[in-house]
Order: C-alpha cells, then sequence, then structure tokens
C-alpha cells in the first residue's frame, strides 16, 4: 500500500505548498524523507536539526524521525512536531540514526529503520532493522510504545543484516521492507542478495 495519495490538478488548495519542519529555521539542518497521510494532516520526515521539539532533547545525537501535525481538516488543534525515534521509556532519542520513515493512514503508527540499540527491550545486532512505533494518535487508554517488524516467525530473531525502506498498509495491519537478511524465513533461497519481506503487524 502507498502513503501517497493523488491530488486533483485544479485543486488549488493541493498546489500550496507550506513547511512542515516546525520550529527549526531555513536550512538550520538537513530535513529529508518525507511521508504524508493520505488526508495530509501527518506529515514523518528523518532530521538532523536538533530544535524541532525544543529543549535541546536531541542535541548531538544522529539523525531521527519525527511526524508533524499539521492540522489539516480540523479546528481548535495546534500543529506540533513529536519525536519518533525515541527510547523506551521516552527518555532518549535514538542512539543511532533513523530514517526511511513511513506512516499509515491515521499516523498513529510510524516505521522506520534504524541500528539504534535503545529503541527497544529487545537486545540489537548491530544491523538496520524496521522499528514501529505506536503514537497513540487518536486512542485512549494508549502508552505510545516501539516495536521491532524486522524479525523471524518466532517473533524474536533479529534479522542478520540491514532492512531499510519500510512501508506500511493504510490500516497499519501489514508492513513491507527490503532486507539483506536471510535468517527471516526458512525458505530464504537467495541469500546472497537483498528480498523484499512482508510482516503481519500485531496492530
Amino acid at each position: 500500500s502507498s502513503n501517497t495519495a493523488a491530488v486533483p490538478a485544479n485543486s488549488r488548495q493541493a498546489r500550496a505548498s507550506r513547511r512542515v519542519r516546525g520550529l527549526a529555521p531555513r536550512r538550520a539542518s538537513a530535513s529529508t524523507e518525507p511521508a504524508i497521510t493520505a488526508g495530509g494532516r501527518y506529515v514523518v520526515f528523518s532530521s538532523l536539526a536538533t530544535n524541532l521539539i525544543g529543549s535541546g532533547f536531541v542535541s548531538g545525537t544522529p539523525q531521527q524521525v519525527y511526524e508533524r501535525d499539521m492540522c489539516a481538516g480540523t479546528s481548535g488543534c495546534a500543529p506540533s512536531t513529536a519525536l519518533i525515534s525515541v527510547a523506551a521509556g521516552g527518555s532518549s532519542p535514538a542512539n543511532s540514526a533513523a530514517e526511511y520513515p513511513a506512516t499509515d493512514q491515521s499516523g498513529r503508527y510510524v516505521l522506520f529503520a534504524s541500528k539504534a540499540s535503545n529503541l527497544s527491550s529487545t537486545k540489537t545486532n548491530g544491523y538496520e532493522q524496521i522499528f514501529a512505533r505506536d503514537t497513540c494518535i487518536g486512542a485512549s487508554g494508549c502508552t505510545p510504545s516501539t516495536a521491532l517488524i524486522s524479525v523471524a516467525a518466532d517473533g524474536t530473531t533479529l534479522g542478520n543484516g540491514d532492512s531499510l525502506y519500510p512501508a506500511i498498509t493504510t490500516q497499519a495491519h501489514f508492513a513491507a521492507f527490503l532486507s539483506f537478511a536471510d535468517n527471516l524465513v526458512g525458505d530464504d533461497s537467495t541469500p546472497t542478495y537483498e528480498d523484499i519481506f512482508l510482516s503481519v503487524t500485531s496492530f
């Protein structure tokens, strides 16, 4: 499923451009790899900027993944930016670069790739893995959390090669990604090449 929505050519509103980086001044630092929900409310992206969420929380850290609520189609909403690549417990940012963000239609679930070792309770192995962040957007009684996606069928064995370029379906039931790992399925007949894998999420 794609996170890209077709825009009518005759839509004046669609042709208007708006900055989404939030607090960062122009060219303060690179922001890349954007993805947007179908309704245009939520934008996810990677950035080296250190002032998107204020207070210097990510100063001196590698590239992080953020989500910007543009408040499109809502009233009484103040645009805001949230850190997605946040450590378990929300106490610190990812300790390695986070990249290639993708989001479901609601903006609640955000996938990204990272070698970070502090994003979940599972011990990582030095390869880039795919993570899913549940932001709890639109959910009550929910605690934001991060889960590993690039695991074998047993649910615990990590990919033994880099996993990149995640995608997630509209309703977040399935995730797909590219991986150089050869231990994610039992019948990988091309262990020397990268493959595309499909994962059933628990969302």
